[in-house]
């Protein structure tokens, strides 16, 4: 994964420290010895070698977004800079990774974005099939996507390393935040690191998960669950949840709108939604159900079977009372009537 760097031109502060170290080098270098006649010394503009700053990697998913742009924005005093410090691409697997250009960053917007070519593609991670572009993908297809489909995630930074994945979750964490930011709703006291943290558990409680950093919560391909194992609960859910939630207003399941979706989503968390419970998250609990029986069904062996049929069983109820169900189950071979669950 080839990366570029593209320096802003807001002068970072630990930048600024280094050129005045070099420039009082400089200056010290200029006086001493002896001798009776007085020269002027000239200073030259010091050349300043920053030493790189941390490494940075990740995976975009939604399902497996392949060859994307990855680009890094620095947060400062609560602002998301214009320009972006270094960019690079998502490999076959949605992996990337970069390295920051200088130390002392402390917080981090990552953005992944479509190809204007229409050379990026995501692996369709929905149970009933994809629609995109009056096209429909089934299951662990690949589509393509154009510049509309953005993904984003923001963190703070810590360490020699940093894991930070992308997707459907991490990014309405950051909508939220970047909301905040833009009302500017920030005391003085406050910082974007706090922002980030209840924007994050917002985002947990509107979906019932459990309330971790969501960029630091490795992602699956669920399309290939059974190379996956040992897997966590909050991981399964999370992941499947992330699946879905482009499913908000279509029954047709159309991924071209998970833009839209993901833009709604924000509005009604911002309102302090439970939208696990809500009525209008009837197709995504649908959705979020019937990828994991569709999952459960097909791996029998599968080691996480048992988490699959909580997550249905969970569901069940709420998407049952629904008049639509037989809608929501089309175009999928099966119908839940002709599967019971395993008993918990």
């Amino acid at each position: 994964m080839d990366q570029k760097i593209v320096f802003n031109h807001i002068v970072h502060p630990y930048l600024k420290s280094l050129a005045l170290l070099a420039i009082l080098t400089s200056i010290g270098a200029c006086g001493g010895g002896g001798g009776g006649s007085s020269t002027s010394a000239s200073i030259k503009n010091p050349v300043i070698v920053a030493p790189p700053g941390e490494l940075v990697s990740g995976r975009g998913m939604k399902g497996v977004v392949v060859n994307a742009d990855v680009s890094a924005y620095e947060i400062i005093d609560n602002q998301i800079a214009s320009d972006p410090l270094i960019t690079t691409t998502t490999d076959n697997e949605g992996n990337y990774q970069l390295q920051l250009p200088h130390q002392g960053i402390k917080m981090l917007q990552i953005v992944l974005s479509g190809r204007a070519d229409g050379s990026t593609t995501v692996r369709c991670d929905i149970s009933a099939g994809c629609m995109q572009m009056a096209y429909f993908y089934k299951f662990g297809e690949n589509y393509p996507v154009d510049s509309s489909f953005v993904l984003s995630g923001i963190s703070g930074v810590d360490g020699i390393a940093l894991s930070m994945h992308i997707t459907p979750l991490t990014h309405i964490v950051a909508e939220i935040v970047k909301s905040e930011l833009a009302a500017r709703v920030i005391s003085s006291s406050s910082s974007s690191g706090s922002i980030l943290a209840n924007a994050n558990s917002k985002v947990a409680l509107a979906f019932d998960l459990d309330d971790v950093s969501f960029t630091s919560l490795v992602p699956i391909d669920i399309t290939r669950i059974t190379d996956y194992d040992n897997l966590q609960t909050n991981q399964l859910n999370a992941n499947i949840v992330g699946a879905a939630v482009s499913t908000l207003d279509d029954p047709t399941r159309a991924d071209d709108g998970i833009t839209d979706s993901l833009n709604r989503i924000v509005e009604m968390i911002k309102s302090n939604e439970m939208l696990m419970q809500s009525s209008e998250f009837v197709w995504v609990r649908a959705s979020v159900m019937q990828t994991a029986m569709q999952l459960r069904l097909e791996n029998p062996n599968l080691q996480s079977s048992t988490m699959l049929a909580e997550i249905e069983l969970k569901l069940k109820k709420s998407v049952d009372d629904s008049m639509l169900l037989a809608d929501i189950l089309k175009p999928p071979a099966f119908a839940i009537s002709e599967f019971s669950l395993p008993a918990l």
